[in-house]
């Protein structure tokens, strides 16, 4: 895209040469880049969690992406708010609280497979244990 955003180019710019000028043009006749990286951050927050109630009526939240956010969700009838604070990947901590914690959730965290360690620390009334790949 142009510095003032009104030219598009699906070409590599720095494979440029005299023999094959890549020059921008105003828009595709199919234009999927632009419409695709706004669909994506249309799309975001559905990749960050996912919240599903297992068998026996535990909540369980996934966390798949390491970023700022607040997940809202209806448990028994009740409003619980789960929320990120994250600097990650910069800065290497990643803080969650959950607001009511009247009802149980299972947290569940995916450690990336490059991840030479890990700690997780908790508040007194909440435990941790290690399952699969999650804490």
């Amino acid at each position: 895209m142009s510095h003032d955003g009104t030219h598009f180019t699906y070409v590599n710019q720095l494979a440029s040469s005299a023999a094959d000028l890549s020059k921008r043009k105003e828009w595709f006749t199919c234009a999927c880049c632009p419409p695709n990286v706004l669909r994506l951050f249309g799309q975001l927050g559905g990749y960050v969690w996912k919240h599903w109630v297992t068998t026996s009526g535990t909540s369980n939240v996934a966390v798949n992406l390491y970023i700022p956010g607040t997940l809202t969700l209806n448990v028994e009838g009740h409003t619980v708010k789960v929320t990120q604070q994250s600097e990650w990947p910069w800065k290497g901590d990643t803080a969650f609280e959950v607001e009511d914690p009247s009802h149980t959730i299972g947290l569940r965290l995916r450690i990336p497979g490059w991840a030479s360690e890990f700690a997780v620390s908790t508040t007194e009334m909440y435990s941790a244990h290690r399952d699969t790949d999650c804490v």
